[in-house]
């Protein structure tokens, strides 16, 4: 009586070859992971507005933009506002504070 290839296999050659393949899953799922977190955090986008986010005609502008940026994004955005002319009154206030001119 002779045995077909798949009667030869027995149940514990059956896990040597499954248990490197559930191993070389777990890896590869586990690499993976990290990618998507970082893929589902919110992109930051920095307005930098020259006197702030209210002058004519930046303002009008400045709406375009975000518009576009929420059409044309896929994913989720963190719009910041900033102004340049707050950073220069601090830059100043500090300066007067520490004695510079």
């Amino acid at each position: 009586m002779t045995t077909s290839p798949v009667q030869a296999v027995s149940a514990g050659s059956i896990k040597l070859i499954l248990r490197p393949m559930i191993w070389l899953v777990a890896i590869l799922t586990a690499l993976a992971l990290p990618g998507a977190a970082e893929a589902a955090k919110p992109k930051r986008v920095l307005l930098l507005h020259s006197f702030g986010p209210d002058f004519a005609p930046w303002n009008a502008y400045s709406k375009i933009i975000r518009a576009e940026l929420a059409r044309q994004w896929p994913g989720a955005l963190d719009i910041y506002d900033a102004s340049l002319a707050t950073a220069a009154d601090l830059a100043s206030e500090s300066s007067h504070r520490s004695g510079c001119t």
